[in-house]
């Protein structure tokens, strides 16, 4: 795993991965991220949470991020500059393309170096015939919403042009799942990720009385969980014990 200096210190729960390894062996799961530990936002306790939650259960996983100098070229992110962008080296990027990865996990939006990875890994499986690795963007930002913010009004019609017929219409193609923290986050986006398939070979529900059948369509779009225990994470429980060592480890990144 890369810069294996960061330590992961809090308890998560973590959903099973539910897709299987090509072999007996630990699953070997490549993620791609512009924001880790110890940096201090959102994305980057999710991913820190996601990653070592991983290896709680048994898989390989490696970390690339913008900090790991013999794969990536780092630079200041132009909207934050607390924070860094990375550019994949171009022999780092064939290296890795001849790796045996079992999934690889692109966290968004904007990771322009993780889009190349995806298509890179989409065009193997084409020539290989296969399925595998798994292809996974998990999408962190209501990026719409954000562009309405801090974007100037005269250029707003021409990032949203750029995300609508660039950013939105390639990623459905070079990957086979979205994964967002919630249902609500960017609903017009994650509806990219639809299955093609007739009505007939949807998801058929029944009511309670069994009189009404829905058919759902199949969807490639998923929820990737926080690790927050709902039960706990509650204002009245900061001074208990659980609420103490949240608060030990909050200040410890």
């Amino acid at each position: 795993m890369c810069c294996k200096d960061i330590e992961h210190k809090l308890t998560l729960t973590v959903v099973t991965p539910r897709i299987p390894a090509t072999t007996t062996t630990a699953l070997k799961v490549l993620l791609c991220s512009e924001n880790v530990p110890p940096q201090v936002n959102g994305i980057a306790r999710r991913i820190g949470h996601y990653a070592s939650g991983l290896e709680q259960l048994g898989c390989d996983v490696e970390l690339l991020h913008p900090d790991c100098s013999d794969k990536m070229v780092s630079h200041v992110n132009p909207w934050n500059f607390t924070a860094r962008m990375m550019i994949l080296k171009p022999l780092s990027f064939l290296e890795l393309l001849m790796e045996p990865v079992d999934v690889v996990h692109v966290v968004m939006p904007l990771n322009l170096s993780g889009m190349w990875i995806l298509a890179g890994f989409k065009i193997r499986r084409a020539f290989q015939g296969t399925q595998t690795p798994a292809l996974v963007i998990s999408w962190h930002c209501n990026l719409h919403d954000y562009i309405a913010c801090h974007t100037p009004v005269l250029l707003r019609w021409l990032v949203r042009l750029v995300l609508t017929f660039g950013l939105c219409w390639i990623l459905p193609r070079i990957s086979d799942r979205i994964l967002t923290p919630t249902r609500a986050t960017e609903p017009k986006l994650t509806s990219l990720w639809k299955c093609k398939c007739p009505p007939e070979k949807g998801i058929r529900a029944q009511d309670k009385d069994n009189k009404c059948v829905r058919i759902y369509t199949p969807t490639r779009a998923g929820v990737c969980h926080t690790g927050i225990a709902l039960d706990q994470f509650d204002p009245d429980t900061v001074t208990s014990n659980w609420g103490k060592r949240w608060q030990a480890c909050k200040q410890a990144y």
